[in-house]
């Protein structure tokens, strides 16, 4: 689903180790349109599913509108999406680090993900 647990060498390794298993197991094409599919679910809700062994993800039933960022909210997704650094999008920008960290926050609150790897997936989702 993209989101990190841990922010440590020991778990990002563990972590490149389950996905480089599940993507062996499941192929890449198939790992990828899972990945994708789980990326738009809300963590707690993931988590669920996980404890209850769920294998296929229940039809999402939204009804919300879809979330609007601002013009440099979605900026911002875009170059996040691109694989640019919270640092290298402020000096694009010519704004603080902690400016890019603030609108980051935000938009990860307006779509409720919490990964560049979520975001990434919800902006090839949009039409």
């Amino acid at each position: 689903m993209g989101g990190r647990l841990g922010r440590n060498a020991s778990a990002e390794a563990l972590h490149a180790r389950a996905e480089q298993a599940a993507r062996d197991a499941l192929g890449e094409e198939r790992y990828r349109a899972l990945h994708d599919q789980g990326a738009g679910y809300p963590l707690a809700e993931m988590a669920r599913f996980a404890a209850e062994g769920a294998d296929d993800l229940p039809p999402r039933a939204d009804t919300a509108p879809a979330p609007r960022l601002t013009g440099r909210e979605l900026q911002i997704a875009a170059l996040v999406a691109e694989g640019l650094s919270n640092r290298q999008i402020a000096e694009r920008l010519v704004i603080s680090k902690r400016t890019v960290d603030a609108h980051i926050e935000h938009i990860y609150g307006k779509l409720g993900v919490c990964s560049r790897v979520q975001l990434a997936s919800w902006l090839r989702s949009q039409p």
